[in-house]
């Protein structure tokens, strides 16, 4: 994806390049995001990362929260993780200077798509699940 964004678009390549980077979309429902690395890129902390997690999704279905133990003393280290879904969600909805572009990026491919719909639609052979040709007008 990031290629095709760089050479047929104008939509913001380096950070198509970051965005997915972290999206995977083969494992939508794998919990294949380190909040951490996530935390560091966003320039938002983990712990606020993390209560927002708790406060607005669903642990084991969005998230995950492993605890490792340490072998030195001290606390035990938190492993959170999300999914591709859940990272959408939550970078649309933060107020990070990372959630403003991710906004304008979504934004940026959704007039990308609906300029070219019809370009994209007269040259492939669309049908519904139930097998039935879609008709475009």
């Amino acid at each position: 994806m990031p290629e095709f964004i760089r050479e047929f678009t104008n939509l913001n390549a380096d950070f198509a390049d970051d965005f997915y980077y972290f999206y995977n979309s083969a494992c939508l429902d794998a919990f294949s995001i380190d909040v951490e690395e996530l935390s560091e890129w966003m320039q938002i902390s983990k712990n606020t990362m993390k209560k927002v997690l708790l406060r607005s999704y669903v642990q084991g279905v969005d998230y995950k929260i492993e605890k490792c133990e340490r072998r030195c003393a001290g606390r035990p280290k938190e492993i959170i993780r999300m999914t591709p879904r859940c990272f959408s969600h939550y970078i649309m909805q933060s107020r990070s200077a990372r959630g403003k572009e991710a906004r304008e990026f979504m934004l940026d491919i959704e007039d990308f798509f609906i300029a070219h719909f019809h370009y994209v639609a007269e040259r492939l052979p669309l049908s519904a699940p139930n097998g039935n040709e879609i008709v475009i007008d």
